[in-house]
């Protein structure tokens, strides 16, 4: 993982890594696709329980139910998928596509700046789905985050590794920016919040001999299912929910599985009960119970990461890195 704060040696984030109030996670995905993973972080579903998804509402309408104004900002086209049905639950629904210029993340936070100001009463939940790091890595930021350089790739080859390595070193950079600037939003706002950021899947980069790239591969490699998952919360969050602060410090010891605990997470920061929110899947509950990670296949049924035909060098690094028990 290209991350600073998870110990990459290039200084990709400054800020994630010098927050003092921000927790991080081990965590691996459940998919290494967008269009399975997405949908899983903002439901019940998960690996183990996919077809959640045909009958379960998302986290959007839970909060709407419990009287939150809910806002969903994208940086993606959806096209009949299930993150369209999503984005259209949100009592404010912003597509930055609609007119984009550009595929930068930023306006997304002026669209949310905007909203902030024109109302300061309502309890409000916030979803904001980023581009990121996906391919073609040097559109992903302006020239001014080109710190790691030569950042552009004439073509995908063994050949350009360093400018695709640098390229997408500088759209983390990038992130880790917007993730500073939206903390500062939220935090002048002087009011009860937390927050959570974590990505679908990782990416290879070319990162060994086999020269692998991109993602959605049949079999996942370690790259691939290693992701950023980091929570934050606000002076007045932490002063009056304590208790759910020091469960979140306790169990980022475990290595988790993103997809499996973000919906119950979120609900549970908020204090929203319903039967399909288990606290034993709550980051912020000391009654969390750490599972062994799973991953959901191309026919959609579930298996042990540790089951996964993985190749040996990403077995190895699994291994190495915690995440695996060595014994097969």
């Amino acid at each position: 993982m290209s991350w600073e704060l998870y110990g990459y040696g290039r200084e990709t984030t400054p800020f994630a890594s010098g927050e003092e109030k921000l927790v991080k996670f081990h965590a691996l995905t459940q998919s290494n696709t967008t269009h399975k993973s997405v949908p899983m972080l903002l439901t019940p579903a998960n690996a183990e329980n996919y077809e959640l998804l045909y009958r379960c509402k998302s986290i959007i309408t839970l909060f709407k139910e419990c009287g939150f104004k809910s806002v969903f900002l994208t940086n993606h086209s959806y096209n009949q998928t299930f993150m369209e049905r999503y984005f259209n639950e949100a009592d404010i629904s912003i597509s930055l596509r609609e007119n984009a210029q550009h595929n930068y993340d930023y306006p997304m936070v002026d669209s949310l700046t905007n909203i902030l100001q024109q109302d300061t009463t309502s309890n409000m939940f916030i979803v904001m789905h980023l581009y990121g790091s996906h391919f073609n890595y040097q559109e992903r930021y302006p020239e001014e985050f080109a710190k790691f350089k030569p950042h552009k790739a004439e073509t995908i080859s063994p050949a350009y590794k360093q400018e695709l390595v640098n390229s997408y070193d500088n759209s983390i950079l990038y992130t880790d920016n917007l993730l500073r600037k939206t903390v500062e939003l939220i935090d002048r706002q002087s009011c009860k919040s937390a927050m959570i950021y974590t990505s679908d899947h990782g990416e290879d980069l070319m990162d060994d001999r086999r020269k692998r790239f991109l993602h959605a591969s049949p079999v996942p490699t370690a790259y691939q299912l290693y992701v950023p998952f980091i929570f934050w919360n606000s002076d007045k969050y932490l002063q009056s929910e304590a208790s759910k602060y020091n469960s979140i410090v306790n169990n980022s010891e475990y290595v988790i599985s993103s997809n499996e605990v973000l919906f119950h997470t979120m609900g549970d920061l908020a204090s929203i009960r319903s039967p399909y929110l288990k606290e034993e899947l709550s980051l912020c509950s000391p009654n969390f119970i750490n599972k062994e990670p799973s991953y959901l296949t191309d026919h959609d049924g579930s298996i042990f990461i540790e089951k996964l035909p993985l190749k040996r060098a990403d077995r190895q690094l699994l291994v190495k890195m915690g995440f695996l028990s060595g014994n097969q």
